[in-house]
């Protein structure tokens, strides 16, 4: 599992943006899985993020055990 965040170049460059995606589905074509996590949640809800990448990180081993 990949965690990214944004940053204040993410919001300022377009490219970055493209970068990001391509990255992502680079990521995806090898098994990963990618879950984003964007600045203004992370600043209002800090703890509901970290309880959301707990419980898909959880779902994720489950599944792999499961597999």
């Amino acid at each position: 599992m990949a965690v990214e965040c944004d940053g204040d170049s993410y919001h300022r460059i377009p490219m970055v943006r493209d970068r990001d995606r391509l990255r992502q589905e680079v990521l995806e074509q090898h098994g990963w899985h990618v879950e984003r996590i964007w600045c203004q949640e992370w600043l209002k809800n800090s703890a509901g993020v970290i309880a959301r990448l707990e419980k898909v990180y959880e779902h994720r081993i489950r599944a792999a055990v499961i597999a």
